[in-house]
């Protein structure tokens, strides 16, 4: 590996910055209320404090992650954070923020140990393989991460790295959506949390699994019956989107590829502005197709999902009247200072505890929040649906938390 991996101390995977959007200011002190899961423990930590590990990964690495992701990313949440209808972007800031959520998605100590030998879900022994190539799996990430940093967007999309390819990919294929709230988010140890839900419709399909199990034969030759039903049962389910909270009152949510292709073909949704007004239309049985034919579903999508208004240099771009033909020409006439007009969308109490309760229930030991009022109705919410939906799939006990009266005192 061409980079060492010596330790520093206290290495935020969710950086210093951001948590100050989710604290309260006590003095010069930013405070966050932090949940620890593992320990059973809450009260008050400083963000200096909270969401880090010591050593997880190199000065290096660290002083890389600041200058070329968390300053760049944080000039893009700043002009959400001041937005009040609308966030305008140029291309050029859209993959600043990109790179910014790729890179969370290596940060985390959860996900570096998704790419330990032991882990349960590498069913495939994929894993296995970087020690056998003389690295260990951190340094691996550590070998990706750095693969983020020195690319330029668009050369991370064609990267030779193609796990990383296929992840930016990943990300480059969403839309995006900026919502804010007048209650307050959570935020967890992961920085991101997803929609899931069980794909039946294709999963129980026999052609469908038939597919899944030539795919794994055509990477694994010699994969047994057995591995080959763990790769199809790993293939049950399907991310929706996900949501990256940026502040106590704002986030970013990106929606997967498999709804923005099916919305493009149907024409789901169109938006635009007439006498300075932004005026929305919806195919009424979009979503019931996508229900019934595709076997997909998300209320939060359907209630609030507004498309982004483009605005391309390129008289090219401007003429272009279907997708087809924008995919056709995209590249050749793209610029980085194209514009993008996103509306900003105002969640209701309903939709940011449904996303609040994602967040807690994906956090692997830790989440957070500013507002003790805030945080104790989100808190009894997630018990009170834990306790009316007790086979909905929710992890988290937090029934100790009832037990402790004062959430302010320190914890170490």
């Amino acid at each position: 590996m061409r980079r060492g991996c010596a330790k520093m101390l206290r290495n935020h995977y969710n950086q210093q910055e951001l948590q100050k959007h989710f604290a309260r200011q006590e003095g010069k002190h930013y405070k966050l209320t932090l949940v620890d899961l593992k320990n059973k423990h809450i009260g008050s930590r400083n963000v200096k404090t909270a969401f880090y590990e010591e050593g997880l990964y190199s000065d290096e690495l660290e002083r890389e992650l600041n200058l070329k992701v968390e300053i760049p990313g944080m000039k893009v949440f700043d002009k959400v954070y001041n937005s009040e209808r609308f966030v305008t972007l140029t291309r050029d800031e859209l993959e600043k923020m990109k790179k910014y959520l790729l890179i969370q998605q290596y940060r985390n100590p959860t996900n570096i140990s998704e790419y330990s030998p032991d882990w349960k879900g590498d069913v495939l022994g994929y894993n296995k393989t970087y020690e056998e190539g003389g690295q260990t799996y951190k340094e691996h990430v550590y070998e990706m991460m750095h693969h983020v940093l020195d690319h330029s967007w668009e050369e991370l999309l064609y990267s030779e790295e193609e796990e990383v390819q296929h992840n930016a990919r990943g990300i480059n294929g969403t839309m995006t959506l900026f919502v804010r709230s007048g209650h307050e988010f959570v935020i967890n140890d992961l920085g991101l949390v997803t929609e899931r839900q069980v794909w039946n419709r294709y999963s129980q399909n026999p052609e469908f699994k038939k597919s899944l199990g030539d795919s794994l034969l055509s990477l694994v030759p010699n994969a047994t019956d057995e591995q080959i039903e763990q790769y199809n049962q790993a293939h049950q389910w399907h991310d929706n989107y996900t949501f990256y909270p940026i502040s106590s009152h704002s986030g970013v949510i990106t929606i997967e590829n498999l709804w923005v292709i099916m919305m493009k073909v149907r024409k789901a949704y169109s938006c635009d502005f007439n006498n300075g007004e932004l005026v929305r239309s919806a195919d009424p049985d979009f979503f019931r197709w996508m229900n019934d034919e595709i076997g997909l579903h998300s209320r939060f999508i359907q209630e609030n999902f507004v498309p982004c208004i483009p605005d391309y240099r390129s008289d090219q771009l401007k003429n272009v009247t279907s997708e087809m033909e924008l995919a056709n020409v995209i590249d050749a006439n793209k610029s980085q200072d194209d514009r993008f007009i996103y509306p900003v969308i105002d969640l209701s109490l309903k939709w940011t505890e449904y996303l609040n309760r994602l967040t807690i229930n994906e956090a692997d030991r830790y989440f957070a929040f500013g507002s003790n009022m805030d945080g104790r109705i989100t808190i009894d919410n997630y018990e009170m649906c834990c306790i009316l939906n007790s086979d909905a799939g929710f992890k988290q006990d937090l029934s100790w938390i009832q037990n402790i009266d004062d959430w302010t005192k320190p914890i170490n």
